[in-house]
């Protein structure tokens, strides 16, 4: 009896260990991942390599913060349709796993390189790296939205009663001259209720396809929208995604995933 006592301690030891060196070594790949910078993205696309583009930030894990506004500006650096959709999907993809790490009490902890990162593509016209900075995004864990999402981001969409508004109606208001300031005002008041593909839900399929694509924001910029409304509208199709998700993964396992 003594000798399988023994040995049994001796396993859960062993065992504690296995573990141990597993967390450990998760944690250093975390710290030694690098972030692939956005002007690599750019570059690539310049030189017709948009899918060693898209390539690169996959083997990197790298997705970007990006505004709405940011679409637009990529597009006219030279980046193609294909390249700007893969963005904005990553960027949704990995909102709908923050958001279930949000509603599950999980956490990636302070690994700033796991959550996407913010960019300031202002920097390109002057050889920066189109990065802002991300120290610290593991800590910005305010419980209004999921952890890592930058302070543009929010977790609310607003009233149920409130209008729709899609794109299309964006771009409209655009063409009828409406200022900037009347368009981010009825975008904030609305609700957005094209926020993922629905054809993407009959699909089996790891994600939910983002309604509003990045090369859709690109076209608007090219259409005319102000930058201000392209921002809000990202942000309010964001929103969506994120109160679909919480919905979502607060009803895992109630026979519903429904908002």
């Amino acid at each position: 009896m003594k000798s399988h006592h023994h040995l049994l301690s001796r396993g859960i030891r062993v065992a504690a260990a296995a573990a141990m060196a597993l967390a450990l070594a998760a944690c250093t790949s975390f710290s030694q991942r690098p972030v692939t910078p956005i002007s690599e993205v750019v570059e690539a696309s310049k030189s017709g390599e948009g899918d060693r583009a898209i390539e690169r930030a996959k083997s990197t894990k790298t997705t970007y913060a990006l505004r709405g506004s940011d679409f637009g500006k990529l597009a006219d650096a030279g980046v193609p349709d294909r390249v700007l959709d893969y963005l904005q999907q990553s960027l949704y993809n990995d909102v709908d796993f923050l958001t279930r790490y949000w509603v599950l009490g999980e956490s990636m902890g302070n690994c700033d390189r796991c959550y996407p990162q913010p960019v300031d593509l202002g920097t390109l016209a002057n050889g920066g790296n189109g990065m802002a900075d991300a120290h610290n995004l593991g800590r910005s864990n305010t419980y209004s939205r999921p952890q890592g999402l930058p302070d543009w981001m929010t977790a609310y969409p607003g009233g149920m009663n409130a209008p729709a508004i899609t794109a299309a109606d964006v771009e409209q208001l655009a063409k009828e001259g409406k200022s900037a300031e009347a368009i981010v005002a009825q975008i904030e008041g609305s609700r957005a209720r094209d926020y993922i593909d629905h054809q993407s839900i009959t699909t089996v399929t790891t994600h939910f396809v983002a309604g509003l694509k990045g090369s859709e924001l690109a076209t608007l910029h090219k259409n005319g929208v102000p930058d201000a409304a392209l921002d809000a509208l990202q942000k309010k199709y964001l929103a969506e995604f994120i109160e679909f998700h919480r919905i979502r993964y607060q009803s895992w396992g109630k026979g519903s995933f429904s908002n």
